[in-house]
């Protein structure tokens, strides 16, 4: 794991190797998220050293200040083997 940002570290996917943020989500399950943020993202992270920067889905017409990424599910090529697991 390398750090991206305060509070933010790296890590890649075991399958792809893609770049990714281990958060957590509201629910309180660990999700991936791709490191990079995107224009068209909906989740939007909260820094909460030492835990896991918290992940919230945006609702519809939400508008976030801060950057917004994506679930890596959502991007991975192997998202369906990890799903299964």
């Amino acid at each position: 794991m390398t750090a991206i940002g305060p509070g933010l570290q790296r890590s890649l996917c075991r399958t792809c190797q893609a770049a990714i943020i281990w958060a957590v989500s509201e629910s309180g399950t660990n999700c991936p998220i791709d490191a990079e943020p995107v224009e068209h993202g909906n989740i939007v992270l909260t820094v909460r050293p030492p835990l896991a920067p918290l992940a919230r889905v945006l609702s519809a017409g939400e508008q976030a200040l801060a950057s917004k990424y994506t679930n890596h599910f959502a991007t991975c090529p192997d998202a369906p083997a990890w799903r299964h697991r």
